[in-house]
């Protein structure tokens, strides 16, 4: 009905207290024999858990597409932590961001979080300013762009690397959050990716 896991939305409601607090108006004539309970509540149930996670968590940077938090489905994206290219340490700008996912986690003890390392075109050209440079190709009158080797492409993926242990980092040493509540992904080149951090639950 929700278009999400019941159990991991619940989880996304509990407070510190194991605890879920929702308003869920329910109307109907109870002597109409064709009147369902279950079918009200679970309407009404939908509507009112779905507001809560986007009010509760709005206020944390998430984002959703389209107004809709539930067309994501299998993720509920934050901002993502933006570094400048071939940065990866945290700024006070990025630790303010963090701080403010440190009050949710405190808040919300079910809650998970994913981090994504990634680096992008900007880092490479930083790192490589050479890879920018086009050689000329006698066959054709086209300049290919040189390939990156297998080398320059790990120093790539060791930032987006380096990125993503950053914010993890930061928020068990200084936050006190547990490393068992923040995952790190894969990190990741993406030509016009991110230069950063994608957070999601």
């Amino acid at each position: 009905e929700l278009g999400f896991p019941l159990r991991a939305s619940l989880s996304l409601l509990r407070d510190r207290d194991n605890a879920i607090r929702l308003d869920i108006p329910v109307t109907g004539d109870i002597d109409n024999p064709e009147f369902e309970p279950k079918d009200v509540i679970i309407k009404a149930s939908k509507k009112a858990i779905t507001h809560a996670v986007i009010q509760y968590y709005t206020t944390f940077g998430l984002v959703f597409a389209a107004g809709s938090l539930f067309d994501l489905a299998t993720a509920l994206s934050f901002e993502p932590v933006v570094f400048s290219p071939n940065i990866s340490e945290l700024s006070p700008a990025h630790q303010e961001q963090l701080n403010k996912l440190a009050i949710l986690l405190t808040e919300r003890p079910g809650v998970h979080l994913t981090l994504c390392g990634i680096s992008n075109n900007t880092d490479k050209n930083i790192l490589f300013p050479d890879k920018n440079k086009q050689k000329e190709s006698s066959a054709e009158n086209t300049l290919p762009v040189k390939p990156l080797s297998d080398k320059e492409f790990s120093l790539l993926k060791k930032l987006a690397e380096t990125r993503s242990s950053n914010v993890k980092d930061y928020m068990i040493k200084n936050k006190a959050i547990k490393a068992s509540r923040l995952i790190e992904c894969t990190p990741e080149f993406e030509i016009d990716g991110i230069s950063g951090v994608e957070i999601s639950i």
